[in-house]
């Protein structure tokens, strides 16, 4: 794909770019918001702004056209799952990317550095879905302490230039994190610090990459203390009238060692002033027979819906939604799902899990268009399978009231993206849901070779686990649908009665394996 990086100069944005280019993707364009203003740390939610100077020499450096859009760093939706919204920071990373489509047609995707942040990578992924862009997010997931030593060991070079966290003091900005990684592994264990800084313990700008002609010297800074806390002092980098200059590569030595360097005029700045609903339209009656055949679920539905969100603490009520199901038989796949699914619309939120049968796959893009009619974001987990049934089809909705719903858009190495309303889990008071996985490569999103599909769906259900914080000791339900021959199951911890593998004529992308699971919480 041809990839605009939208970056700050930190080391994820810097690194997320190595990672598109180490899977075949071609670097287009580089994209920035930089400060509206002569301040160089604006309060943004989503955006980093100190060291933005020092983007232009990275673009310098790489040699690739860089687009500039200014902000003020204005945050009016805080919500997780963002809709647009008139003067938030988000729309003008819209306006950013818009300019970028007007001047590099030929761009179909957006890299991105989320590792942890969902509130981030949402709203990315909101802005790339608007504009029909695809979302990169390789660093998704990333193990931290793995993150770190795997850009020291491709060469890549990051300085600090912002601390704001217990363990980490003022002098240690303009030092290279390869140098800190000692001081930031024992704030990590002594004091539960991100060890990446994705807590926002940290901010960094890169000056050194495989990547880069040259890389970039800069000297003549000077630090503003923002707070000078005993315990947790904040102060960051100004570096707007520093000097910055591109030198040879070599300056900077290998993975082994680093002599970073950068000059700091340690001058005091002084200490300065520096419950989500998913609502849904009006309930529409199109179909009598569906609404009387569910008229006892809909009436627990209308009990719970109005209810505020409880967090974790979710009352026991709420408990009693789980494992509660209802199927509707398809005879005509688009119409009748439509009508189904809206029937319960305004009940978004209390629908963890849709289990599809079609008789035809051939029949799932109908399907799916129902589906993206009817779920906003973000939408239940999905599984779907081809059987030999009498009627077109069946859904059958799994109700719960969701506590989380994990659902990312963005391809990483984590594992696959969600490329239609889908989720990838939703964990309600006593389930956690894995929508179906099958074996696809989570960077290339294609599917791996017969003999290794099976091992590919089950490292793909691996890491949704981790991110949901469960385990196979805790699976209540592991279903293995395949074609053709039955793979060899070994799971251990899972009580064998819990497991059922399932023939099947046929699943999505003609995969061989589907692995759908639950879990008790």
């Amino acid at each position: 794909m041809k990839v605009v990086g939208l970056i700050s100069g930190g080391k994820d944005s810097i690194f997320s770019l190595q990672k598109c280019v180490d899977f075949g993707h071609q670097i287009v364009a580089l994209a920035t918001l930089i400060p509206d203003s002569t301040e160089e740390e604006l309060n943004s939610h989503c955006f980093q702004t100190v060291a933005s100077k020092n983007v232009e020499y990275i673009a310098a450096s790489m040699q690739i056209p860089l687009i500039k859009h200014k902000f003020n760093a204005i945050t009016k939706n805080t919500t997780q799952y963002y809709q647009p919204t008139a003067d938030d920071e988000v729309e003008e990373l819209y306006a950013l990317l818009a300019k970028v489509k007007q001047q590099h047609p030929s761009v179909n995707a957006v890299a991105a550095g989320a590792v942890l942040s969902n509130y981030q990578r949402l709203r990315v992924e909101n802005v790339c879905s608007r504009l029909q862009y695809v979302s990169l997010a390789y660093l998704w997931e990333y193990d931290q302490e793995q993150l770190l030593r795997d850009m020291f060991a491709c060469h890549q070079r990051s300085i600090l230039v912002k601390v704001a966290s217990w363990g980490l003091a003022p002098n240690m900005l303009g030092k290279s994190l390869l140098e800190l990684f000692p001081r930031l592994q024992k704030a990590s264990r002594d004091c539960g610090m991100h060890i990446s800084g994705e807590g926002g313990e940290y901010e960094t700008t890169c000056v050194s990459s495989n990547l880069f002609s040259k890389s970039i010297e800069i000297t003549k800074c000077s630090v503003d203390v923002v707070s000078d806390d005993e315990w947790a002092p904040v102060a960051h980098l100004l570096m707007n009238k520093a000097e910055f200059n591109l030198i040879p590569n070599d300056f900077y030595s290998g993975a082994g060692e680093d002599t970073t360097q950068i000059k700091i005029n340690f001058a005091y700045s002084g200490v300065g002033t520096n419950t989500e609903r998913i609502p849904g339209p009006d309930m529409q009656f199109f179909h009598e027979e569906t609404l009387i055949e569910n008229s006892e679920i809909i009436e627990k539905l209308y009990t719970l819906r109005d209810r505020p969100k409880a967090g974790f603490d979710v009352p026991d009520e709420y408990g009693e939604l789980d494992g509660v199901r209802t199927t509707a038989t398809l005879h005509d796949v688009g119409t009748d799902a439509l009508t189904f699914l809206q029937c319960f619309d305004q009940f978004q939120h209390l629908i963890a899990y849709v289990e599809v049968e079609l008789r035809d796959l051939s029949d799932f893009s109908v399907l799916n268009s129902a589906f993206s009619t009817v779920f906003s974001i973000p939408p239940p987990c999905r599984s779907c399978v081809q059987q030999s049934i009498s009627s077109v089809g069946e859904i059958t909705l799994h109700f719960g009231y969701r506590q989380s719903t994990l659902h990312v858009q963005s391809v990483s190495s984590w594992a696959p993206a969600c490329i239609g309303p889908y989720a990838q889990a939703v964990k309600t008071k006593n389930n956690v849901y894995i929508s179906g996985q099958i074996g696809l490569c989570p960077e290339t999103m294609k599917l791996v070779e017969p003999e290794n599909q099976y091992a590919q769906s089950l490292t793909n259900t691996e890491s949704i686990m981790r991110t949901m914080g469960v385990c196979f000791s805790d699976a209540v339900e592991v279903r293995i649908f395949y074609v053709g021959h039955q793979p060899n199951v070994l799971l251990e911890n899972v009580d064998a009665s819990y497991i059922k593998c399932i023939p099947v004529p046929k699943l999505p992308a003609n995969a061989i394996v589907e692995i759908v699971t639950r879990f008790s919480v």
